[in-house]
């Protein structure tokens, strides 16, 4: 099995998170009741899939094998995400925080739950549009075929 591979197509199961996500801040910003579980399931989806599954993968295989292959941490591709890794944390930590108050009853925190739905859904694409992830994409040509493993 390709390690790179299947972090590839986490993201591409990311993205289509993104889609929902996009869909689920149009509706609130309609004035739409959305379902508590399902805000539940994204909020589950962001901090156990992207977060510890994905995102830990990364953090503790891949930036690790691209800099031993001479790709630099500060100042180049690893530590703008890692950057964005940590970003993207703290705007779930404020998501919960919203969806706990939305899912309570108070209907002002639709508000508090749209805005930082966008900011991540804006923070991924642009990562994605300039190809911060270009060590990632070209990994299995920076890392060996063995360490890909």
């Amino acid at each position: 099995m390709d390690a790179i591979n299947d972090l590839k197509k986490e993201h591409e199961g990311i993205r289509l998170m993104l889609q929902v996500l996009q869909a689920v801040s149009r509706k609130l910003g309609r004035g739409e009741r959305i379902n508590a579980q399902h805000l539940g399931g994204i909020m589950e989806f962001l901090s156990i899939f992207v977060d510890k599954c994905h995102h830990g993968k990364e953090e503790e295989f891949l930036f690790p094998a691209l800099e031993a292959s001479g790709i630099p941490r500060e100042g180049g591709p690893i530590g703008a995400m890692l950057a964005e890794h940590d970003q993207g944390r703290r705007i779930v930590s404020e998501l919960r925080d919203a969806v706990k108050s939305y899912n309570s009853g108070d209907k002002s925190a639709a508000d508090s739950i749209k805005e930082p739905y966008r900011r991540l859904c804006r923070t991924a694409d642009t990562t994605y549009r300039k190809g911060k992830h270009r060590p990632f994409c070209n990994g299995g040509r920076e890392i060996g075929y063995s360490q890909r493993q």
